[in-house]
């Protein structure tokens, strides 16, 4: 039987979406806390907080296995780096349309049917249709716009560009995964240090100085 929470958490570590979970469950937490992304891990959704929480664990029990399968380790870091860039993007999305209408009429495909932008804000799509949509040849549109409004130049520049080379680095060895192909310790390992921050910035660090950046260019 787990045990009951007060057992083992501070209390800076304890919230609701902590009910039920482990001691392991709280020791990762921490140290993804305390070693890897400080207060930004509290900022994040808390799908993301899971996700990330159970992707470390199975990394971390699993390392030291060079046959093992990282394919699930993949499958939820990427998850958390979809949801966080589609929690900026809605923001960034419905700012500029409030600012220029016209950019409701841009259509993207998604599983076989179009969609108008403001449909984006409503149903979370694939990285794919993230890469598409900031993609200055094929709509110029959003991107002009983004560099006409958006205010910080660090903000313009992580939607321009880092959203779409996370995407590429991302989106090989995730899609190995989905279709059941094994991903090595390496390929999770490059994944994993990316979106964590190993001797570089933290995907998820950069996205909340992003998120920070554009509110405040809004108010």
């Amino acid at each position: 039987m787990e045990e009951s929470i007060e057992y083992f958490v501070d209390n800076d570590y304890r919230f609701f979406n902590d009910i039920g979970r482990n001691e392991e469950f709280f020791q990762t937490k921490k140290i993804l806390i305390d070693y890897s992304l400080g207060d930004v891990f509290n900022s994040l959704l808390p799908d993301s907080q899971d996700n990330l929480i159970s992707a470390e664990i199975e990394y971390q029990k699993n390392k030291d296995t060079p046959t093992y399968d990282f394919g699930s380790v993949v499958i939820k870091l990427s998850k958390v780096a979809e949801q966080e860039i589609y929690r900026f993007l809605k923001v960034l999305f419905t700012y500029l349309i409030e600012l220029e209408p016209e950019l409701e009429k841009v259509k993207y495909e998604l599983q076989g049917s179009k969609h108008n932008l403001r449909y984006f804000l409503r149903q979370k799509p694939s990285l794919g249709t993230y890469k598409y949509l900031l993609n200055k040849n094929k709509t110029p549109e959003i991107t002009n716009t983004i560099f006409s409004y958006v205010k910080h130049p660090a903000v313009k520049f992580f939607a321009t560009n880092v959203i779409s080379g996370t995407i590429n680095k991302i989106s090989p060895v995730r899609g190995k995964a989905a279709h059941a192909e094994p991903v090595t310790l390496q390929e999770c390992k490059t994944i994993r240090d990316y979106i964590l921050g190993s001797g570089h910035s933290s995907l998820l660090v950069e996205l909340f100085h992003a998120n920070r950046r554009l509110v405040a260019g809004i108010k």
